[in-house]
């Protein structure tokens, strides 16, 4: 163990006594005495008093110094030792083994003034209630203890010296009242100094290092993991005592890895550090602050403050600095590279933390900053250079459609001047100017005719102005509608045309397309047709009045009848009716051989016959302009329908182009017939004629126009899906087929006459057939049902 004592002559006492190693003194005197104690002498029946002094002392130091030395052995009042056990002094109780020496009465036991004990090989216990039991342990002091571990051959003595001193653990240290050292290789020093925890060290008046490692130095300073050096220094947390230091009069450091360096200076939370007399680093919660310089605050998670009373705030977003991007949008400090984000920084690593230099009233310059990179991703400190650079050339270009012009700079300016009908008007405002420009106006007027005229001092104009200036020119547009080169209507924009039906003519409208058409039952006053008139399968041809078939007349064919309609009557005209078939029934018409087989009848049956020959060409020519009309009806009416679809067209084109102008064509619907269709642009002013073609009749009543086919159309043919009736005559020129003619229901065909034509199978039921007259022609095959045939 380290010998912290040596022994030196006391000449006013004239005794050897133990003192510190550091205590002045006279060097030996030249004289020796020796005093020699035998392992086997022993004193006995002597008082304590009368024991020489220079004897107990001789043997304590002897104990001390040299190893295996030992006392007289005594009762209460006397030096015991037994070899093996050691020696016991006034009471003392030596059980280690012969180098133990425990010297002191026992006093009150119930107030623990036990005697000494000395209870571990090479133990020393001196003092009342002193007790030693580690291996050559030490314990002096009243009740002073040295305990601890006793296993093993090893020495790791513990060593208590003071009153009420205690080393607990194996080469513990406990030195002055009543202080403490619990644990291995602790070490307290000073009254009322305690060291708790392997390691821990306490140095000073009610010092204390509680954990393992600690070092407590000074008076009423505490540590626990950490260092805590001063006056009332702490450097302790009750939840972790980990790693603080503590350096300074009343500094604290309190949590993981803290430290507090200075004069008050407190380091609260983890891992903050305080630097400076009243420095403060750290809060509840918020943790990894710096404050640097006395009276410095950093109380925010991540916070540093640099300086004299600098104190950290919560981080902030600038919402006043606001710049325009080349879109025009603007952009705030949310658009740069590491924004800050603002929050309590202790809830996310994501909230910005802050460097303090100053505080709300006092502020302090950063000079000699090196320039930061600039970049698009810098998060760089900018110094003043940087600044005035990036200030001289900030500004923006000007181009002039796409080019650029100008480069204005900061120091630089703008000039709005008055232009062509503008005037510049610049205002100041609050930081902000605004720009104007007036712009002079000119008027644009409509006329009746929808001419436009501008008015006023030569200018712009409003979109309004040339908004009202087209309606109007819409509303004063018009056009003119003109029938057989008639004066004609004026139609307005706003206005219609009404297309009114006449007579054998439908109209109809879908949507915006017209159709013109003739109707299906068409009457005629008179139909003229050039060369045939065609009545299809299943029709009929009705004559009501007389039917004049002039030429070549061919009615019926193989297996076709001509048939009268009961009561009805044939006239042939004083003509011949030739090849007529050998009557067999009661009722057939019999031909000239066999009335010249009748020598007395053979006349009166010529004459017949010729009659019937006339009868019949009457009949052929009547069935020929039948068929003709029809054909003439039906394409007048596919005439008319063309005529009405192209003023449909033109009257939608009018109504939906009217600005634009409109187009005029023409088309055809079932059955009709069109030429020249190509389109035609019609003009606002133009004027449109509707012209009659032929057998077609037009009527215009000022903005009506009616289209009907004429009273006499004349038709190169007329085709009837469903019969044809004729109530005046009906008269066929030329050579024309037709199917059978059958008068039926009292009808009558008068004058019926064949000109160098033939008439063939004419048949009368019910009917009267009259005046066939067949001229340089022939009638055959006459036959009466009930019927008469005449001339």
């Amino acid at each position: 163990m380290n010998k912290i004592f040596k022994v030196i002559f006391n000449h006013t006492t004239q005794t050897w006594m133990a003192v510190s190693e550091l205590a002045k003194g006279h060097c030996k005197s030249s004289s020796n005495s020796t005093v020699e104690v035998s392992d086997k002498s022993e004193v006995k029946g002597k008082s304590f008093a009368g024991i020489k002094t220079i004897a107990i002392t001789s043997a304590v130091m002897m104990a001390v110094v040299v190893p295996n030395a030992f006392a007289i052995q005594a009762g209460s009042g006397e030096i015991k030792h037994k070899s093996g056990q050691g020696t016991a002094i006034a009471g003392g109780e030596a059980t280690g083994d012969s180098n133990a020496i425990a010297i002191g009465i026992e006093n009150n036991k119930q107030w623990g003034e036990t005697r000494a004990k000395a209870a571990a090989p090479g133990a020393i216990a001196i003092g009342t209630g002193s007790n030693v039991t580690t291996r050559i342990g030490v314990a002096l002091g009243y009740r002073a203890s040295a305990t601890g571990s006793n296993n093993g051959d090893q020495d790791f003595p513990s060593v208590a010296v003071g009153g009420y001193t205690n080393a607990n653990g194996l080469e513990a240290t406990a030195v002055g009242g009543r202080s403490q050292a619990d644990g291995r290789g602790t070490a307290s020093f000073g009254a009322n100094a305690t060291a708790n925890g392997e390691g821990a060290t306490a140095v000073g008046f009610l010092s204390k290092a509680t954990a393992a490692g600690g070092t407590a130095i000074g008076t009423n300073t505490t540590a626990g993991t950490g260092v805590a050096i001063g006056q009332y220094a702490s450097a302790s947390n009750g939840r972790t005592d980990k790693a603080s230091v503590a350096v300074g009069v009343k500094a604290t450091a309190n949590g993981e890895l803290t430290t507090a360096i200075g004069t008050g200076a407190t380091a609260k939370s983890g891992e903050t550090v305080a630097l400076g007399a009243n420095a403060t680093a750290g809060a509840p919660w918020q943790n990894h602050a710096t404050a640097i310089g006395a009276n410095s605050k950093a109380v925010h998670q991540g916070g540093v403050a640099l300086g004299f009373y600098s104190e950290t705030e919560r981080a902030g977003t600038s919402t006043n600095f606001t710049v325009k991007n080349d879109s025009g949008n603007n952009i705030n400090t949310d658009n740069f590279a590491g924004a800050a984000k603002t929050g309590d920084p202790s809830d996310s690593n994501d909230i910005t933390r802050v460097v303090s230099v100053g505080n709300g009233t006092m502020k302090r310059q950063i000079i000699n900053v090196a320039a930061g990179r600039v970049s698009a991703t810098s998060t760089d400190a900018i110094n003043g250079s940087q600044l005035y650079q990036a200030m001289k050339h900030t500004g923006f270009n000007i181009q002039q459609n796409g080019s650029t012009k100008s480069r204005i700079n900061n120091d630089g300016l703008v000039n709005f001047t008055n232009g062509d009908y503008t005037t510049a008007v610049v205002t100041d405002g609050d930081n902000s100017s605004s720009v104007k420009m007036n712009v002079v106006t000119q008027n644009i007027s409509t006329d009746a005719k929808g001419m436009t005229n501008v008015s006023g001092t030569s200018g712009l104009t409003t979109a309004k102005t040339v908004s009202d200036a087209i309606n109007n020119a819409l509303n004063n547009s018009s056009f003119l509608l003109k029938v057989n080169d008639d004066a004609g209507e004026k139609i307005t924009r706003n206005s219609s045309i009404n297309i009114a039906q006449g007579k054998n003519i439908n109209v109809e409208r879908n949507g915006s397309t017209i159709t013109v058409k003739t109707v299906d039952n068409p009457k005629f006053t008179q139909v003229d047709v050039d060369k045939k008139l065609n009545v299809a399968a299943g029709g009929s041809l009705t004559v009501s009045g007389t039917s004049n078939l002039r030429g070549n007349i061919l009615l019926g064919g193989e297996g076709k009848n001509i048939t009268f309609q009961s009561g009805s009557t044939v006239h042939m005209g004083n003509n011949k009716i030739t090849n007529v078939n050998n009557g067999t029934a009661k009722t057939d018409a019999v031909n000239k051989g066999q009335l010249d087989d009748v020598s007395k009848v053979a006349n009166a049956a010529n004459t017949t016959a010729n009659t019937a020959n006339s009868t019949a060409n009457a009949a052929n020519t009547t069935a020929n302009a039948a068929n003709t009309t029809a054909n003439a009806a039906n394409t007048t009416a596919n005439t008319a329908n063309t005529t009405a679809n192209a003023a449909n067209t033109t009257a939608n084109t009018a109504l939906n182009k009217v600005n634009q102008g409109w187009n005029i064509n023409t088309g055809k619907a079932e059955g009709g017939n069109v030429e020249g269709n190509s389109s035609t642009n019609v003009q606002m002013g133009d004027t449109v004629k509707v012209i009659a073609g032929k057998n077609l009749n037009i009527t215009q009543s000022g903005k009506d126009i009616t289209l009907s086919v004429n009273n006499s159309p004349n038709f190169t043919s007329i085709t009837t899906s469903n019969g044809a009736t004729i109530g005046g005559d009906l008269t066929v020129n030329g050579t024309t087929k037709t199917k059978d003619l059958n008068v039926t229901n009292n009808a009558t065909v008068n004058n019926l006459t064949a000109t160098n034509g033939t008439i063939t199978n004419l048949n009368s039921t019910n009917g009267t057939i009259t005046n066939l007259n067949s001229t340089n022609g022939t009638i055959t095959n006459l036959n009466s049902t009930n019927g008469t045939i005449t001339n």
